[in-house]
């Protein structure tokens, strides 16, 4: 689809001598990198799509066969920034403070958790900086339905939990 921000199309051509419509996703972006051959990406302009996208360019070697660099994160500090436990530990060795946390990878634990730090409690899924998904539990109530809310995990990192049963959390 066109990207609904008005100023992409008006800017395109000054800025950056063109652009392009084409789907958000690897192949087609792929395809642009081979055809305009930039010396650089900026993955983190984009959200969780341009994330994604530089994640699944580097997997692909695309990043590597074209000798395009990544300005401003790379692709390890995108995955140990996404990755919870991953974070949590970089932070302990450099001798940061990090809140009390758990990866859980089903319900149970997240219950047993809860129970164990009490409310409220945020709820975040695995390899997402933000966005959809994360929740924020006051009430024994709401921490099923809200752990069970969170996007697709990107192609390169399988769900960390199952999906809810059948007839809910």
């Amino acid at each position: 689809g066109d990207n609904p921000n008005p100023a992409a199309g008006t800017t395109a051509g000054v800025v950056a001598g063109g652009g392009y419509r084409e789907p958000a996703a690897g192949d087609s972006v792929g395809r642009v990198v081979a055809r305009e051959r930039p010396d650089a990406l900026l993955p983190t302009l984009g959200g969780r799509t341009g994330l994604n996208l530089a994640t699944e360019l580097a997997a692909a070697g695309v990043l590597d066969r074209y000798g395009v660099r990544l300005l401003g994160a790379g692709i390890e500090t995108i995955r140990r920034a996404e990755d919870r436990q991953a974070f949590k530990q970089m932070l302990q060795e450099i001798g940061e403070p990090v809140p009390v946390s758990s990866v859980c990878e089903s319900l149970e634990p997240v219950r047993d958790f809860a129970a164990a730090a009490g409310l409220p409690l945020v709820i975040r899924p695995p390899y997402t900086l933000g966005g959809p998904g994360c929740g924020f539990v006051t009430t024994d109530t709401a921490l099923g339905p809200i752990a069970y809310r969170r996007p697709a995990p990107p192609p390169d990192h399988p769900p960390r939990a199952p999906p809810p049963p059948a007839g809910g959390p």
